[in-house]
């Protein structure tokens, strides 16, 4: 599930950018997502269109379930720093946001070091 990857400047760490499928854990419900780009600190997420933001709003607590392309799962505890979200067809919206990682595990820091 690898996507395009490259190493860009980006705030105040650098980011790599890579496509992963993934799972968002928010108010008790799962929504699919993509994550897009990567960084110590922090991860921009693309969910499924939803009808509802209030499980995206900034300072809300979510986690992040992906698999890696070598097949590890990694689980990461996150707050929404940003969201934008885009108004589509049919009540729905496309909901990107932008997520600080709240609880580094040692697995998601052994996985940066390979991209």
């Amino acid at each position: 599930m690898a996507g395009e990857e490259r190493m860009i400047e980006n705030r105040s760490a650098q980011r790599t950018l890579l496509v992963l499928q993934a799972e968002v854990m928010s108010g008790g419900s799962i929504y699919g997502g993509v994550i897009k780009n990567f960084s110590e600190a922090g991860l921009y997420v693309e969910t499924v269109p939803t009808r509802e933001i209030t499980d995206f709003l900034p300072e809300k607590r979510i986690e992040l379930k992906f698999k890696t392309s070598h097949g590890e799962t990694i689980n990461l505890k996150c707050e929404v720093v940003w969201i934008y979200s885009k108004k589509l067809q049919y009540g729905l919206k496309q909901n990107n946001l932008g997520v600080e990682i709240t609880v580094p595990s040692i697995k998601y820091k052994r996985f940066l070091k390979t991209l």
